[in-house]
């Protein structure tokens, strides 16, 4: 017998059938959930947690404007 593809959902779990599922339920849950960012090795000291890094990106911010950028 061959294992099944972990990424894969077994027949038997058929949740066509079942009542009450909404898709999206909680999506809009996660739109407040904390992005994980990570700060380079050479900056680490400089911002040991999450709140001197947002200090310090409130107080440019003061003097700054930011364009958006697209990411990917």
């Amino acid at each position: 017998m061959v294992d099944p593809d972990p990424g894969e959902m077994l027949p038997e779990y058929d949740f066509s059938q079942m009542k009450g599922l909404v898709r999206g339920k909680y999506a809009s849950k996660t739109k407040n959930r904390p992005r994980m960012i990570r700060i380079a090795d050479d900056l680490s000291d400089a911002f040991p947690d999450d709140e001197a890094v947002n200090a310090a990106l409130r107080d440019y911010l003061q003097g700054h404007t930011v364009k958006a950028h697209s990411g990917k």
